[in-house]
C-alpha cells in the first residue's frame, strides 16, 4: 500500500508540470503585450501632462499681460501711442517650470467718457482771433484767479495788476506798468497758445423758441420756467424776478446793492447791464447766468461792483467789460473780447461744469502666449466703465 501511495504521488507531479509550462508560455504571450500597453499609457500619460503645463503657462502669461494693461497706465498710454506694433512683456518667472513668451499689441484707439464734467479753469476766455485788445487788463491792483486765454492779443497796462494762473495768448503780448506779474512765473508763464474754440458754448436758438422741441426753451417752459421780455427789462433790489429762463429781445439791466437772485438765466438778443455791489446769482440753466448774442465792437454784457454771477457770462460775438473797485467779481468769463478796468478787482474763476464730459483714451489690446507647443490668445478692452473686459480667448 506505501508503494502504490508512492508512485501515485509521483504520477501527479509528471502530469502537473506540462501545465505549469502551458501557463508559463501563455503567461508569456499575454505579458508582452500588457506591458508593451503600459508604457504606451505611460507614455501618453506624461505627453498630457506636458500639455496640460504648456496651457498652464501659456493661460499664466495671459493672466499676466491682462494684469499688467489694467494696472500699469505707462504701458496702456505706449501701446495705444503706437498702434499695431506688438510689445513684448517680460514675466516675472516661470510656470511648471516652464517660461510664456508674451506679447501685447493695440489694434485700436478710442474715447471712452469718464462719468464726469470737468470743472472751467478760465476764468477768462477771448475768441476773436482778429480784433486788437482782445484781453484788455488796465487800471491798479487788479487780481485775476483762474486761467487765462486769448486766441489774439493779452494787454496788460497799469501797475499791481496780477494773473494767478496759465496765461495763454495767440497773438502779441503786452505788459506795461510796475508790479505787473503771473503766477507761475516766466518762462513757462505767460505762454504762446494755439487758436481754439471756446471751451463752453450756447446757441441762442436753444432759448429764442420754446415751441422747438428738445430745446432749453421748450424744456423750461413746460416746467412753467420760461419767461419772455420784449421791452427793455430793468430790475432793482424791489423787483421780483422769477428762477428760469429769461429770454429778452431788448436790453436788459441790473442794478442795486445786494441783489439776490437764484435760478435764474438771462438770455438776451441786445445789451446786460449789470452794477451794484453784494450781486449773488445762480443759474437755472446748469453753468449759464448772463448770455448775449448781440453783434458789437462795444460792451455787450458790462458788469460793474462786486458780484458772484454763480456761472459763465458768455457772449461770443461783443466785448464783455469788467469794472471793479475792490471787491470781487466771481464767474467765468467767455466772450469775442474781454475788458477789465477800475482798481482792485479780484476776478474769481467761479465752479462751472463743462457741458461734455470729460473723455480719456482707450482701447482694444491683442495678447498672445505661447508657451511648449500652445498658444493663447485673448482679445481684451479698456473701454467700459467697469474695466477691463474679455472679447475673446482663444487656446491653439
Amino acid at each position: 500500500m506505501t508503494r502504490m501511495h508512492r508512485g501515485w504521488r509521483h504520477d501527479q507531479r509528471g502530469e502537473a508540470l506540462p501545465f505549469a509550462l502551458i501557463a508559463l508560455a501563455v503567461g508569456t504571450l499575454l505579458l508582452s503585450p500588457l506591458l508593451a500597453r503600459l508604457s504606451t499609457g505611460l507614455s501618453t500619460t506624461a505627453k498630457v501632462e506636458e500639455s496640460a503645463h504648456d496651457q498652464y503657462t501659456s493661460d499664466a502669461g495671459i493672466e499676466y499681460a491682462l494684469w499688467t494693461i489694467s494696472h500699469d497706465a505707462s504701458l496702456r498710454s505706449s501701446l495705444m501711442d503706437s498702434p499695431g506694433t506688438p510689445v513684448d512683456l517680460a514675466t516675472p518667472g516661470t510656470v511648471n517650470d516652464k517660461e510664456a513668451t508674451v506679447r501685447a499689441v493695440c489694434t485700436a484707439v478710442k474715447e471712452r467718457d469718464t462719468g464726469e464734467y470737468p470743472r472751467m479753469p478760465w476764468a477768462l476766455w477771448a475768441q476773436s482771433a482778429t480784433r486788437p485788445s482782445t484781453i484788455a487788463i488796465g487800471g491798479n491792483g487788479h487780481r485775476v484767479n483762474g486761467d487765462v486765454h486769448s486766441n489774439n492779443t493779452l494787454n496788460i497796462a497799469g501797475n499791481g495788476i496780477s494773473v494767478h494762473g496759465r496765461a495763454e495768448h495767440v497773438g502779441g503780448l503786452s505788459v506795461v506798468g510796475p508790479g505787473n506779474y503771473f503766477v507761475p512765473g516766466p518762462p513757462e508763464n505767460p505762454t504762446v497758445g494755439t487758436v481754439e474754440d471756446p471751451p463752453i458754448v450756447w446757441d441762442i436758438d436753444e432759448f429764442s423758441d420754446p415751441t422747438v422741441a428738445g430745446t432749453l426753451a421748450a424744456e423750461a417752459h413746460a416746467r412753467g420756467k420760461y419767461h419772455v421780455h420784449t421791452t427793455p427789462w430793468n430790475v432793482t433790489i424791489a423787483d421780483t424776478v422769477p428762477e428760469g429762463i429769461h429770454y429778452c429781445t431788448s436790453s436788459v439791466s441790473f442794478s442795486g446793492s445786494g441783489l439776490s437772485w437764484h435760478n435764474v438765466t438771462i438770455v438776451s438778443t441786445d445789451v446786460i447791464v449789470i452794477s451794484g455791489s453784494g450781486l449773488t446769482f445762480t443759474p437755472y440753466v446748469d453753468g449759464l447766468s448772463f448770455f448775449s448774442s448781440k453783434a458789437s465792437a462795444d460792451d455787450v454784457i458790462a458788469i460793474s461792483g462786486s458780484s458772484n454771477t454763480g456761472g459763465a457770462t458768455y457772449a461770443p460775438n461783443g466785448r464783455i467789460t469788467l469794472t471793479g473797485s475792490g471787491g470781487t467779481i466771481r464767474g467765468a468769463f467767455v466772450g469775442d473780447r474781454i475788458e477789465i478796468g477800475g482798481g482792485g478787482a479780484t476776478i474769481e474763476v467761479a465752479d462751472v461744469p463743462m457741458r461734455n464730459p470729460a473723455t480719456e483714451r482707450c482701447g482694444v489690446f491683442d495678447i498672445e502666449s505661447i508657451a511648449g507647443t500652445t498658444r493663447t490668445s485673448a482679445r481684451v478692452s479698456d473701454c467700459s466703465a467697469e474695466g477691463l473686459r474679455i472679447l475673446a480667448w482663444h487656446i491653439g
